[in-house]
């Protein structure tokens, strides 16, 4: 029973303490949130709503895809900004999407090489941590 209880204590931990853990749970969040409003739009209740507040539904589909697309460009963003630890940044400007870190140049420049066509994984998180040294530090 002890080594049961291990196991599940330490993936519990390396599920956790992932990049990707919010990022997951919030897409998993509106993934929920999505059937249940289909659930709620095809019912006699939503059916009833729509009619009283016409405001409420979408005209056409341009306007869904511009929710969806900001919606996924939020989630994105949000795996971007759990790699980089707070206490690095210095300042980000939005129009742009530029963020700015307290990193020496040399530091950047030699650091491990991305991929972004590869899928990030935990030993890739470990050799960054190891690497910038006060990347995030799960607790």
């Amino acid at each position: 029973m002890k080594k049961i209880y291990k196991w599940l204590r330490k993936s519990y931990n390396n599920i956790i303490s992932s990049i990707a853990f919010y990022p997951a749970l919030i897409s998993t969040g509106f993934l929920l949130l999505s059937i249940l409003m289909l659930e709620l739009d095809f019912s006699e209740t939503g059916k009833q709503i729509k009619t009283q507040l016409s405001w409420i539904s979408l005209r056409d589909a341009s306007t869904a895809r511009a929710i969806l697309g900001t919606v996924a460009g939020g989630i994105m963003s949000l795996t971007v900004f759990s790699f980089i630890s707070p206490d690095l940044i210095k300042e980000i400007n939005w129009e742009t999407s530029e963020v700015i870190i307290n990193a020496p140049v040399e530091q950047v420049k030699d650091s491990p090489e991305y991929d972004a066509s590869k899928q990030l994984s935990t030993e890739y998180e470990s050799i960054l941590k190891n690497y910038y040294g006060r990347f995030i530090a799960h607790k």
